[in-house]
């Protein structure tokens, strides 16, 4: 049975000033709030259920201080900290522009959280490592023999030059120095893989998590100028921006489906073949396809097969997505005027949200779309345009 609740509560002191002549205290405004709501499920208690959680903050920024001639906040009593207080209550937030779709994140975080996840996909790396010799070779002949070739024998060769060398560093040089700095942490690898298996062998499995999204922006206009306070003779203005972070995470339960190993040399060399992907797998085949990074881009096709890899025989239980957001006032600039002090202690949120939205245990359908790219991804897509079109500097 779903079950709706809200409730309002005080947020923060009341503020309070003292006027500089005859050491009267004066109230400046009560204190702020936060509006709950909460929408969950009961008589479910061992199940997966969906949860929406929200925070919104009837915000009050809290200036101390003094205003030359006139109020002091900075001495007033032992029990009240600061003073003055002003209230700007959020407004909206903009649109997710980047975020997959629940299906594509379901998709991914069941291929981030398999245990048999290689740390580095070694069969992988070694085919194509092939390439490796003779990338480098081509760039010392070039350097050697015709230096001027490096970028370009003339202008018109300029862009295709800087596109092929931009490709050959993203597809060669950059993942063989990620893989084998990451290769060479043998004992790390392995290490993690044998509490992976220990929390497999646990009853009911392991559950694990992995982070699908993330975004993170600052508003690029600034709202103000606000009085500080709302003190008689306030003349002190503050500016700011809003910030807004949001993260998805999947969370999964794994299931061993064979016995797993009880020896520590069993345990250890098992270890190492999931830290190295050292088992057949169609999730290897996938990623040693020529052109499958740039469908995986466009579809969730990768992910499906990675929920797959067997070095250990496992398969997933219920899974669970959650999406955490928070909205901040950050604190831009402030403007006081001579014999004036003053320090502005921003909210702690605006607005905060929490959901879990459960999938149970069905694999997520096959799903092709047209992703936001980033910008990595459109110097990609722009050098192969390059490579494979007209160069608009000929003729």
């Amino acid at each position: 049975m779903t079950r709706q609740r809200t409730r309002t509560r005080p947020e923060g002191p009341t503020g309070f000033a003292k006027a500089l002549a005859g050491g009267l205290f004066d109230t400046v405004t009560p204190a702020g709030y936060v509006y709950d709501e909460c929408s969950d499920v009961v008589g479910n208690p061992t199940g997966d259920n969906p949860l929406f959680l929200s925070h919104s903050c009837g915000t009050r920024w809290r200036a101390s201080g003094r205003i030359a001639g006139w109020w002091d906040t900075t001495n007033v009593a032992s029990v009240v900290s600061v003073a003055g207080f002003a209230n700007y209550t959020y407004t909206t937030m903009a649109p997710q522009v980047s975020r997959p779709s629940n299906n594509s994140l379901l998709a991914e975080g069941l291929a981030k959280t398999n245990p048999n996840r290689p740390a580095v996909d070694l069969p992988v790396a070694l085919f194509e490592f092939r390439e490796i010799p003779r990338l480098l070779k081509d760039w010392c002949d070039k350097l050697i023999l015709k230096p001027s070739f490096v970028l370009g024998e003339n202008l018109n060769d300029l862009p295709r030059a800087i596109a092929s060398r931009h490709l050959e560093w993203e597809f060669g040089i950059k993942p063989f120095l990620k893989d084998l700095g990451t290769t060479i942490n043998v004992v790390k690898n392995i290490e993690k893989n044998l509490e992976a298996l220990r929390q497999l062998g646990m009853p009911g499995g392991s559950v694990r998590s992995g982070t699908v999204y993330k975004d993170a922006y600052e508003h690029s206009f600034i709202h103000g100028p606000n009085y500080a306070s709302s003190l008689y003779q306030e003349g002190r203005q503050v500016w700011h921006r809003d910030a807004v972070e949001r993260k998805s995470w999947v969370s999964t339960n794994w299931i061993p489906t064979a016995p797993l190993p009880v020896t520590v040399e069993d345990k250890t060399f098992l270890a190492f073949r999931m830290a190295y992907g050292l088992e057949f797998s169609l999730s290897t085949i996938w990623e040693a396809f020529p052109w499958s990074w740039l469908i995986d881009w466009f579809s969730n096709v990768g992910d499906l097969i990675g929920a797959y890899r067997n070095a250990v025989p496992v398969k997933f239980g219920n899974s669970c997505l959650m999406d955490y957001t928070v909205l901040t006032r950050n604190l831009h600039h402030v403007s006081f005027g001579p014999g004036s002090s003053l320090a502005i202690e921003m909210p702690r949120f605006l607005y905060e949200e929490k959901i879990r939205t459960p999938f149970g245990s069905l694999l997520p359908p096959t799903e092709f779309n047209i992703p936001f790219l980033n910008g990595n991804q459109v110097a990609i897509l722009s050098s192969l345009l390059v490579l494979r079109g007209t160069n608009p500097l000929r003729n």
